[in-house]
């Protein structure tokens, strides 16, 4: 007991002084102090790993919206290519001599040039190789692509960008279905699949790593470091970090590892900073019973005292700027570092504001909601405006601006400046707060532009309700202009030697004729015709023009022509273009009744991007073609009505209003453009741009046979118009011929099951009210594949004509025609026939 007392006696003497309770009070601080150094090291610890984790996993988030990124740019490109009528046409014909330089300069040439592709297919619908090319790189053995999972999918999507392992390592392929450029890209027909490969090599990983910043590299699929389809390794150690996740292929599984490397110098100073931390604590905190007023003067209040001093500066000089205070305490600099980021942060938005409002398109002003004082303006308010923003800020606005409803266009404006000049513009209005105070954000619109697209869909709609007229009376009419024909072509043969009725009977012919033109020229002027098109020569197609101008315009009409010898060919139908040339000729003298000169000029030039956006046209080369009078030019109403039909200037019976619109959907029809440049009181000129042609090979027409073949041959007329049917059965058997007529689809294909083996021919119209035929024709080729079938119509959709053109029709023959085109159309058919049979 004694010995135990003794104990609890020093005990409490050790605690009784001063020393002692000092170094107790130390003793317990120094152990709180140590536990919380290292409560905070473990937390900090925890803290660092975490951010170091979720920094690789956006790392890693990020690397695979660039690799998306990358699969949808090949989709893209690939679908640009894809959506080109040439390309249709290719998969349609791939063995067109014409198609060699478009596949060397786009795909062969382009592609691997321009996109690093080393890989191009193209498939037709049927999933047929048109197209295998591989670069020479590559090696003699190019790599396999799985070509029906690919095209599955691109036929399922329409559109495809992945990443493909082959035994040339992992490759980036995007894929398209092929589709005319006015085929809707979702719901078109696709006429086959273009395919386009570059290797994900070093070059590609070096360009996405210069995108993210990064340090990539991609291991391959069977690499033991690899991770399935939805886990991300991610591997920190020493003094760098690596993020490995896979790249997936096209069936979602991993065709290769993409590898993101970085150094943890950062991490590793942050570490040692915090280790330093809990040794600076620990040798702290044995001198905090002697220094602790000391410490937190120094620590706490003085740096509370230097940030609360500048704080009132920025305050006092009304603007924002870092601290600039420092202070070793880990607190005060988080502190700092805090509000520097805040500082810098509001300051970033403050630049991206005034970015974005000083960049914007539309007009943008800050007025005060009140006193509607304008507070600011960006520069398109001031475009718009035609005045500076020093000028409008301080002013009410509806001084330099004024706005009244528009009568024309809903929810469109009046804009008025001060120097009276006026635009349509669309006004939205918005209501803000800046710290407590109101304001208006008003917007403003320019709808011009707008204006001019609204005007162009009306005067397409207009052509396309002429053409609709057209292509409704067309079938009909061409049916009795036939009738006509062939009925006179064989009543002149009956009365060749009757020198009184043959005057009588030219007049029948070239009045048909004429007839027969008027339907052509409704059809071209809302291009329902299509062209016949083969190499032309546009300087030729001007000479004669020129020649029956000068023929028959007066002599005060002086004709000048400036023709570029080395003019390029194009693709087109020589009569439709110089009807057309001769149109606007026409259109040149009547402006000229007491002379003048028309000058006709022909050249190659560039169109610019700038023309080529205004006229809706594509830009590049191409052959030139003025029309320049020297008239009074054109009035104000003309040069807004020009080429609407039935438009004219000429008093009643001078002129039909045809011209000018016809000449404007032939040229339309070409793939070209007119524009015209009016000279008020000096003239007028018209320019028609064309592409040229790839091909310069001059289609020469073959002279017509003297006299009419005819034949022995059964053949069976299908037409729904009694007299042109009368009058193709009575012309055909004069040339010896077996003919049955049927009066309807219906009544064809019975006459042909009937009698399978009976017929040589069918001469089938298209447009028939029991059957059409398109029906007739699929039903005659179902009882007998290799009867021949010669298509006759007044007007047909090109689409019907080439779907039976393609499913095997020996020939079209347009309405109306006469006997002699009759009677060369049947034998050149039956000759084909003949010589095709074994």
């Amino acid at each position: 007991m004694n010995h135990k007392s003794g104990r609890r006696k020093g005990w409490r003497g050790a605690l009784s002084s001063i020393r002692g309770k000092i170094t107790f009070l130390g003793t317990l601080g120094l152990l709180a102090v140590l536990a919380v150094s290292l409560i905070e090291l473990f937390t900090i610890h925890r803290m660092l790993t975490r951010v170091e984790a979720e920094d690789a996993s956006q790392r890693v988030v990020r690397a695979r919206r660039a690799l998306e990124r990358l699969k949808q740019n090949k989709a893209n490109i690939v679908t640009e290519f894809a959506m080109w009528d040439e390309a249709y046409d290719f998969a349609s014909d791939p063995t067109a001599r014409r198609f060699n330089h478009f596949l060397r300069d786009n795909y062969t040439e382009w592609l691997p040039r321009r996109y690093g592709d080393r890989i191009i297919r193209i498939w037709n619908r049927k999933h047929e190789s048109l197209l295998d090319w591989a670069d020479s790189s590559l090696g003699a053995s190019a790599p396999r692509m799985p070509a029906e999972d690919l095209i599955a999918a691109t036929a399922r999507l329409r559109t495809l960008g992945a990443f493909v392992s082959t035994s040339h390592g992992v490759f980036l392929v995007g894929a398209s279905v092929i589709l005319r450029a006015s085929d809707d890209a979702a719901t078109g027909e696709p006429n086959g699949f273009v395919l386009a490969a570059q290797p994900v090599d070093a070059a590609l990983t070096r360009e996405l790593g210069k995108d993210l910043q990064e340090s990539i590299r991609i291991l391959p699929a069977s690499n033991r470091v690899a991770v399935d389809t939805t886990v991300s390794s991610f591997v920190a150690g020493g003094d760098s970090i690596s993020i490995r996740f896979p790249l997936v292929g096209l069936h979602g599984d991993a065709v290769g590892v993409i590898e993101l490397r970085d150094s943890r110098q950062e991490m590793r100073h942050l570490y040692s900073f915090a280790y330093f931390i809990l040794v600076a604590t620990l040798l702290g905190g044995t001198l905090v019973l002697a220094v602790l007023w000391r410490a937190m003067k120094r620590m706490v209040i003085q740096p509370v005292g230097d940030f609360s001093a500048e704080l009132t500066a920025m305050q006092q000089a009304g603007e924002m700027r870092t601290l600039t205070s420092e202070h070793s305490a880990t607190e005060w600099q988080l502190f700092a570092g805090a509000f520097n980021r805040t500082v810098k942060a509001l300051k970033h938005s403050e630049e991206r504001y005034q970015v974005l409002f000083q960049s914007a398109v539309d007009a943008y002003i800050l007025i005060d909601s009140i006193t509607r004082i304008v507070l600011e303006a960006n520069p398109a308010a001031e475009k718009l405006a035609g005045s500076a923003a020093a000028d409008m800020v301080g002013r009410p606005m509806g001084s330099f601006i004024d706005f009244s409803m528009a009568s024309e266009q809903a929810g469109a404006c009046i804009l008025r400046r001060p120097d009276g000049n006026t635009s349509t513009v669309g006004v939205v209005s918005t209501d803000i707060q800046f710290g407590g105070i109101s304001r208006t954000l008003v917007s403003i619109r320019d709808l011009s532009h707008y204006e001019k697209i609204q005007t162009q869909l009306r005067q397409a709609q207009k052509m396309d309700a002429i053409g609709s007229l057209a292509g409704g009376v067309a079938h009909d009419f061409n049916n009795l202009l036939g009738a006509i024909l062939v009925a006179n072509s064989s009543l002149r043969a009956d009365l060749e030697d009757r020198s009184d009725v043959a005057d009588s009977l030219d007049t029948i012919d070239q009045a048909t004729r004429r007839a027969a033109e008027l339907t052509r020229q409704l059809l071209r002027l809302a291009r329902r015709e299509q062209p016949r098109n083969v190499p032309l020569v546009l300087n030729e197609v001007v000479e004669r023009v020129v020649a029956l101008c000068r023929r028959t315009f007066t002599p005060v009409i002086r004709i000048e022509t400036r023709l570029d010898p080395a003019l390029p060919s194009l693709i087109g139908d020589a009569s439709q273009l110089e009807q057309a040339v001769l149109s606007l000729c026409i259109n040149a003298r009547d402006a000229m009744p007491d002379g003048g000169t028309l000058t006709l000029t022909t050249r190659v030039r560039m169109v610019t991007e700038e023309e080529a956006e205004r006229d809706h046209h594509p830009a590049g080369l191409h052959v030139s073609l003025v029309v320049d009078d020297t008239g009074p030019g054109l009035t104000a109403e003309a040069e807004v009505h020009l080429f609407e039909p039935f438009f004219t200037t000429k008093g009643r019976g001078e002129g039909t209003g045809l011209g000018l619109p016809t000449a404007y959907g032939t040229v339309r029809a070409h793939g070209g453009t007119i524009r015209f440049t009016n000279r008020p009181g000096s003239g007028v000129s018209f320019e028609l741009l064309f592409l040229p042609a790839s091909a310069v090979t001059q289609a020469r027409e073959a002279d017509r046979p003297a006299r009419l073949a005819g034949g022995t041959e059964r053949i069976l007329v299908i037409d729904d118009d009694a007299s042109l049917r009368s009058a193709m059965t009575r012309s055909l058997q004069r040339l010896g011929y077996s003919v049955q007529a049927a009066t309807g689809g219906w009544e064809g294909v019975k006459a042909v099951e009937q009698d399978q083996a009976g017929f040589d021919l069918v001469l089938l119209d298209m447009i028939m009210p029991d059957l059409s035929g398109v029906e007739t024709f699929k039903r005659l080729r179902e009882l007998r594949p290799d009867l021949p079938v010669l298509v006759c119509s007044g007007y047909t959709a090109e689409a019907d004509r080439q779907q039976l053109m393609s499913a095997g029709a020996e020939a079209f023959l347009p309405k109306p025609f006469d006997v002699a085109e009759l009677a060369r159309a049947v034998r050149e058919v039956l000759g084909r026939v003949t010589v095709s049979s074994p």
